[in-house]
Parts: structure tokens; sequence; C-alpha cells
């Protein structure tokens, strides 16, 4: 097989996600490979969801990583898988630096169900959003046929995105408490104009099968294995870019605030009578962020000097 790009195995140490981006001109194949375990772990942690829940989300926010190297500057893919099941919403996004955050809908389902499928109910819809700062520059939405956090993904890039496109991920998370991602491998191959269909058609059809999930997830080969292995369909892959991909959120307590000046005084006093406080969670990272009366009454000041 051309291109050695390593033939060692191993689990990942913390800190050690990476993200590859290569190509091959000839046969008009574009490539990305990652290892997100940490971004992955971090999720679940945030959110403390348990396995069946952490499942769904670690394949959400892997593609995420996968679907980064498709961006570029500012830009910025925000992923909504809207399932009927238990699960509910699975949401990601992701930016050209491969940072990511998402979160589940609902994070405690392995005591209502017992398979990833009835917590996903069946087809559904998908959404993919791209924007930058202030503002959204498509909106795609499709629908999700197969109950399937990937392969759903994957039909909404080939009929709203129109660019054929193979994704696959191979999951390890061991059944204990906490929950911890201890392997995330992540594949996609999409075509460039005038690719050969050929080629694309033979990597596809072995990308998508459960025998090459099973590979990821049984052998757990390094991204270097990988590139290998995908070189007999796609030729020589040259490596234009590695990334380490992080989960990261964009909140903080200055946007937070900006958030809580949008509501009337008699909002704010509610607040301060009721709770005391007032008390904000960031969906995306869990991060609790908590204003005292103290606070609250400065930003009634803030409305009643006329700055609302």
């Amino acid at each position: 097989m051309s291109g050695d790009h390593g033939n060692s195995k191993g689990n990942p140490a913390p800190g050690a996600d990476r993200l590859l981006r290569g190509i091959n001109q000839e046969s008009g194949l574009r490539v990305a490979v990652c290892q997100a375990a940490g971004v992955c772990s971090e999720g679940v942690r945030r959110h403390g969801a348990d396995l069946v829940s952490g499942w769904l989300i670690s394949e959400a926010l892997t593609a995420a990583v996968l679907l980064s190297t498709n961006l570029k500057d500012q830009e910025k893919f925000t992923l909504r898988w809207m399932y009927k099941g238990p699960v509910g919403t699975l949401l990601a996004d992701t930016n050209a630096q491969a940072q990511v955050r998402g979160f589940p809908q609902k994070i405690s389902l392995a005591e209502e169900v017992f398979t990833l499928k009835e917590a996903i109910g069946g087809p559904a819809e998908i959404a993919v959003i791209t924007s930058v700062p202030e503002k959204v520059l498509r909106t795609g939405i499709a629908q999700a046929p197969n109950g399937e956090v990937i392969s759903d993904l994957s039909h909404h890039l080939n009929v709203s995105f129109q660019v054929p496109t193979t994704l696959q991920v191979g999951l390890v998370i061991p059944p204990e408490h906490p929950v911890r991602v201890t392997s995330a491998l992540g594949v996609m191959v999409q075509t460039l104009p005038g690719a050969e269909k050929d080629a694309f058609v033979a990597v596809r059809d072995e990308v998508d099968s459960s025998s090459f999930r099973d590979w990821l997830e049984k052998e757990e080969p390094t991204l270097e294995n990988i590139l290998n292995w995908l070189e007999a369909f796609t030729g020589p892959v040259e490596v234009l870019e590695e990334r380490a991909p992080v989960f990261a959120c964009q909140c903080s307590r200055e946007k937070v605030r900006s958030v809580l000046r949008l509501f009337d005084a008699s909002e704010l006093r509610d607040m301060i009578e009721k709770e005391g406080q007032a008390q904000v969670n960031c969906h995306f990272c869990a991060d609790a962020y908590t204003f005292s009366a103290t606070e609250l009454e400065s930003l009634m000041d803030y409305h009643s000097s006329g700055n609302a």
C-alpha cells in the first residue's frame, strides 16, 4: 500500500486528540480522520450524560470535529438532529479551528431504553446551519431517514449540500461510571469537483460497512493506520494539515450579563424577590453563571438610566 503513514497501535493519551486533513488530487478525494476521545469525554463529563446519552452525543461531537475541515476563517457549522425518541434533540457546533461543543436534550436514558435505536425513535429531521458572527449564511434541513446519528448526517450532506460524502465513527465507551470515552475515531471522505466516481463509490462502500466500524472500535487503529487503509481506494493521501480538536464554548459571564440587560426591570426585580439571585446555565457546556441581588440591582439601574 503506497504512502506509509505508520503502523503502531495504542489508546489515546489525555490531550492526544488529533485531526488530519488530506487529499489525493488524482482521484479527487479529500479525507479527514480524527481521534476525539478527549472532546467526547469532556462533553459527557460536563453534562453528566449516562452511557446511552453519552454515546449519542459523542457520535455528534466526533462528526462535528470532522466537519470543521470544511470551514474557513470565521465560519461555523451548527448540527441539529431532531429525533422523536426520548433523546429528543442532539446539538453540536464547530468552527474552523476544530473547537467543538454540544449537548443532548436528555442526559439520562439508560433506565428508559435498552438500545440506541430506541433512544432515537426512528426517522426524523436533521439541520445543518452555516454561519459567521452575526449572520446565518445557509440553513439546510432534510429528512433523517435512518434513525442513526452518523448515517443521517451523511445522508444530509449528500442530499442538501450535494457533496458526495461518506462518514463513519467508531466509539469505545466502557460500561463504567462516570462515563468516559476511551476512543472516538472518525473518518470522512468527500469528493472534489471532477473526482473519480468509481474511486469514491469503492471507498464509500467500505467506510459505510459495519465491518469497518468494528475495525475502528475493536482494533483502535491510529490515524496513520486509517490513512494507510484508505489509500487502497483513494491513492496516496497528502496530509495538508493537523490540528488538535478541543471541547470549547464561547459563553462568558459578560455575554450572559448582556442577555440579562435585555430583561425588563420588573423581571429582574422578580428574580431578586423570588430567588435572591439569578443563575444561568449554558446549554452547550453546562457552565453556571450566578448574579447576586446587588448585580441584578445594578442592571435595574442600567434600565432606569435610559440605557435599555
